[in-house]
Protein backbone atom coordinates (compact mmCIF):
# COMPACT_ATOMS: atom_id res chain seq x y z
CA UNK A 1 0.00 0.00 0.00
CA UNK A 2 1.34 3.51 -0.91
CA UNK A 3 1.22 6.42 1.29
CA UNK A 4 2.39 10.01 0.76
CA UNK A 5 4.25 11.96 3.13
CA UNK A 6 4.78 15.94 2.71
CA UNK A 7 6.86 18.84 4.49
CA UNK A 8 6.38 22.38 3.77
CA UNK A 9 8.27 25.51 4.84
CA UNK A 10 8.15 29.11 4.12
CA UNK A 11 10.12 32.15 5.28
CA UNK A 12 8.70 36.03 4.31
CA UNK A 13 12.02 38.25 2.84
CA UNK A 14 13.51 40.93 4.59
CA UNK A 15 12.22 43.54 2.76
CA UNK A 16 8.41 42.24 2.69
CA UNK A 17 5.74 43.26 4.59
CA UNK A 18 4.16 40.14 4.15
CA UNK A 19 4.81 37.53 2.80
CA UNK A 20 4.07 37.56 -1.32
CA UNK A 21 3.70 33.30 -1.31
CA UNK A 22 1.23 31.27 -0.31
CA UNK A 23 1.00 26.98 -0.13
CA UNK A 24 -1.44 24.45 0.38
CA UNK A 25 -0.98 21.11 1.33
CA UNK A 26 -3.70 17.75 1.63
CA UNK A 27 -3.71 14.16 1.49
CA UNK A 28 -7.21 12.48 1.04
CA UNK A 29 -8.72 11.11 4.16
CA UNK A 30 -10.37 8.59 1.52
CA UNK A 31 -6.77 7.43 0.22
CA UNK A 32 -3.37 7.93 1.86
CA UNK A 33 -1.52 7.81 -2.17
CA UNK A 34 -3.56 10.99 -3.52
CA UNK A 35 -3.07 13.99 -2.47
CA UNK A 36 -2.50 17.80 -4.09
CA UNK A 37 0.32 20.14 -3.54
CA UNK A 38 0.31 23.86 -4.03
CA UNK A 39 2.50 26.69 -4.86
CA UNK A 40 1.92 30.32 -5.57
CA UNK A 41 4.31 33.23 -6.16
CA UNK A 42 2.35 36.99 -6.49
CA UNK A 43 4.10 39.21 -8.42
CA UNK A 44 6.29 41.09 -6.30
CA UNK A 45 6.61 43.89 -9.04
CA UNK A 46 2.55 44.86 -8.82
CA UNK A 47 0.19 45.39 -6.31
CA UNK A 48 -0.53 43.43 -3.14
CA UNK A 49 0.98 40.09 -4.58
CA UNK A 50 -0.05 38.34 -1.22
CA UNK A 51 -3.22 38.80 -2.64
CA UNK A 52 -3.10 37.01 -5.90
CA UNK A 53 -1.40 34.31 -4.73
CA UNK A 54 -4.00 33.28 -1.84
CA UNK A 55 -6.46 33.92 -3.74
CA UNK A 56 -5.38 31.58 -6.24
CA UNK A 57 -4.44 29.02 -3.25
CA UNK A 58 -7.86 29.31 -1.75
CA UNK A 59 -9.40 28.73 -5.34
CA UNK A 60 -7.72 25.37 -5.81
CA UNK A 61 -8.01 24.15 -2.11
CA UNK A 62 -12.12 24.80 -2.56
CA UNK A 63 -12.00 22.66 -6.09
CA UNK A 64 -9.91 19.83 -4.23
CA UNK A 65 -12.26 19.52 -1.28
CA UNK A 66 -15.72 19.17 -3.71
CA UNK A 67 -13.62 17.14 -5.78
CA UNK A 68 -10.96 14.97 -4.04
CA UNK A 69 -12.54 11.63 -4.56
CA UNK A 70 -12.24 12.03 -8.40
CA UNK A 71 -8.32 12.15 -8.06
CA UNK A 72 -6.11 12.25 -11.43
CA UNK A 73 -9.42 12.46 -13.46
CA UNK A 74 -10.00 15.69 -12.02
CA UNK A 75 -7.27 17.19 -13.40
CA UNK A 76 -9.00 18.30 -16.52
CA UNK A 77 -11.73 19.78 -14.28
CA UNK A 78 -8.86 21.67 -12.09
CA UNK A 79 -7.42 23.34 -15.41
CA UNK A 80 -10.65 24.69 -16.80
CA UNK A 81 -11.42 25.94 -13.07
CA UNK A 82 -8.04 27.71 -13.03
CA UNK A 83 -9.79 29.99 -15.78
CA UNK A 84 -12.48 30.76 -13.02
CA UNK A 85 -10.08 31.20 -10.44
CA UNK A 86 -8.25 33.85 -12.88
CA UNK A 87 -11.18 35.59 -14.05
CA UNK A 88 -11.88 36.12 -9.81
CA UNK A 89 -8.12 37.80 -9.32
CA UNK A 90 -9.13 39.95 -12.13
CA UNK A 91 -12.34 41.01 -10.80
CA UNK A 92 -11.05 41.77 -7.39
CA UNK A 93 -8.70 43.72 -9.03
CA UNK A 94 -10.86 45.45 -10.81
CA UNK A 95 -13.09 46.20 -7.97
CA UNK A 96 -10.33 47.44 -5.72
CA UNK A 97 -8.21 49.58 -8.63
CA UNK A 98 -5.17 46.92 -7.97
CA UNK A 99 -2.85 45.29 -10.84
CA UNK A 100 -2.85 41.63 -9.44
CA UNK A 101 -1.19 38.33 -10.44
CA UNK A 102 0.28 35.56 -9.27
CA UNK A 103 2.48 32.08 -10.48
CA UNK A 104 0.86 28.45 -9.87
CA UNK A 105 2.66 25.37 -9.24
CA UNK A 106 0.28 22.01 -8.79
CA UNK A 107 0.59 18.63 -8.56
CA UNK A 108 -1.56 15.67 -7.94
CA UNK A 109 -0.38 12.65 -7.13
CA UNK A 110 -3.40 9.38 -7.37
CA UNK A 111 -1.74 6.15 -6.30
CA UNK A 112 0.57 5.18 -9.55
CA UNK A 113 -0.73 8.67 -11.07
CA UNK A 114 0.71 11.49 -11.20
CA UNK A 115 -0.26 15.50 -13.23
CA UNK A 116 0.52 19.02 -13.03
CA UNK A 117 -0.97 21.94 -13.80
CA UNK A 118 1.86 25.22 -13.71
CA UNK A 119 1.73 28.76 -15.32
CA UNK A 120 4.42 30.83 -14.27
CA UNK A 121 7.90 30.43 -12.99
CA UNK A 122 7.33 28.70 -10.09
CA UNK A 123 8.81 24.88 -10.47
CA UNK A 124 8.45 21.15 -9.44
CA UNK A 125 10.91 18.76 -9.62
CA UNK A 126 10.88 15.04 -9.19
CA UNK A 127 13.50 12.83 -7.38
CA UNK A 128 14.12 9.60 -8.51
CA UNK A 129 16.88 6.76 -8.72
CA UNK A 130 19.24 9.66 -8.07
CA UNK A 131 18.04 11.56 -10.98
CA UNK A 132 16.57 15.01 -10.82
CA UNK A 133 14.24 16.08 -13.09
CA UNK A 134 12.48 19.31 -13.73
CA UNK A 135 8.94 18.57 -14.60
CA UNK A 136 7.60 22.29 -15.39
CA UNK A 137 8.61 24.96 -17.97
CA UNK A 138 9.08 28.52 -16.93
CA UNK A 139 6.87 30.66 -18.76
CA UNK A 140 9.80 33.84 -18.64
CA UNK A 141 10.84 36.03 -21.89
CA UNK A 142 14.46 34.33 -21.43
CA UNK A 143 16.72 37.92 -21.81
CA UNK A 144 14.88 40.02 -19.94
CA UNK A 145 13.16 36.98 -17.36
CA UNK A 146 9.78 38.98 -17.27
CA UNK A 147 6.58 36.75 -16.64
CA UNK A 148 4.67 35.94 -19.95
CA UNK A 149 1.88 34.14 -18.23
CA UNK A 150 0.38 34.32 -14.76
CA UNK A 151 -2.94 34.23 -12.81
CA UNK A 152 -5.02 37.06 -12.49
CA UNK A 153 -3.88 39.65 -14.85
CA UNK A 154 -5.66 40.21 -18.64
CA UNK A 155 -1.90 41.78 -20.17
CA UNK A 156 -0.31 38.49 -19.73
CA UNK A 157 -0.90 35.42 -20.94
CA UNK A 158 -3.19 32.59 -19.52
CA UNK A 159 -1.15 29.67 -20.43
CA UNK A 160 -1.32 26.71 -18.48
CA UNK A 161 1.34 23.89 -18.94
CA UNK A 162 -0.68 20.39 -18.26
CA UNK A 163 1.44 17.22 -18.10
CA UNK A 164 0.96 13.50 -16.96
CA UNK A 165 3.24 10.66 -15.39
CA UNK A 166 3.98 7.79 -13.74
CA UNK A 167 3.87 7.81 -10.15
CA UNK A 168 6.74 5.35 -8.72
CA UNK A 169 7.37 3.98 -4.93
CA UNK A 170 10.12 6.18 -3.61
CA UNK A 171 9.61 9.02 -6.08
CA UNK A 172 10.42 12.36 -4.50
CA UNK A 173 9.23 15.83 -5.15
CA UNK A 174 10.14 19.29 -4.42
CA UNK A 175 7.64 22.39 -5.32
CA UNK A 176 9.14 25.53 -4.67
CA UNK A 177 8.48 29.57 -5.69
CA UNK A 178 11.52 30.72 -8.06
CA UNK A 179 13.82 31.84 -5.32
CA UNK A 180 14.41 28.13 -3.98
CA UNK A 181 15.86 27.18 -7.07
CA UNK A 182 17.96 30.32 -7.41
CA UNK A 183 21.49 28.31 -6.11
CA UNK A 184 21.90 25.05 -8.39
CA UNK A 185 24.87 24.21 -5.69
CA UNK A 186 22.70 24.45 -2.88
CA UNK A 187 19.83 22.02 -4.78
CA UNK A 188 22.49 20.12 -5.13
CA UNK A 189 22.32 18.78 -1.51
CA UNK A 190 18.27 19.21 -0.69
CA UNK A 191 16.96 16.01 1.03
CA UNK A 192 13.29 15.46 1.89
CA UNK A 193 12.00 16.59 4.98
CA UNK A 194 15.01 19.02 5.15
CA UNK A 195 12.78 21.68 3.83
CA UNK A 196 12.99 24.49 6.59
CA UNK A 197 16.99 24.09 6.88
CA UNK A 198 17.22 24.34 2.78
CA UNK A 199 15.69 27.49 3.45
CA UNK A 200 17.82 28.63 5.90
CA UNK A 201 20.60 27.86 3.71
CA UNK A 202 19.53 30.19 0.60
CA UNK A 203 18.65 32.70 2.92
CA UNK A 204 22.50 32.42 4.24
CA UNK A 205 23.62 32.60 0.78
CA UNK A 206 22.10 35.83 0.24
CA UNK A 207 18.87 34.86 -1.38
CA UNK A 208 16.64 37.48 -0.50
CA UNK A 209 13.25 36.63 -1.86
CA UNK A 210 9.90 35.05 -0.21
CA UNK A 211 10.61 31.50 -0.35
CA UNK A 212 8.26 28.63 -0.28
CA UNK A 213 9.64 24.18 -0.48
CA UNK A 214 7.37 21.50 -0.70
CA UNK A 215 8.78 18.25 -0.38
CA UNK A 216 6.62 15.02 -1.29
CA UNK A 217 7.66 11.29 -0.75
CA UNK A 218 6.25 8.40 -2.01
CA UNK A 219 6.26 5.51 0.61
CA UNK A 220 5.53 1.73 0.79
CA UNK A 221 3.70 1.23 3.90
CA UNK A 222 2.37 -2.68 5.70
CA UNK A 223 -1.41 -2.87 5.15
Amino acid sequence: MRELRWQAASKKAVCHRKNQDAWYCEVSKLRRDRGIFVVADGVGSLDAPEIASRMAVSGVRSWWRETEDIGIEGLKALRKALGHIDQSIRDYGSQKGLCLATTLAVLLLDGDQGGILQIGDSKILRQRSRRTEVLTIDHLLEREGLLISCLGNARMGFDVMERYFEVRVKDRFFIGSDGVFSRKRLLAHYAFGQEEAYLKKLREAGEADDLTAIGVEVRNVPV
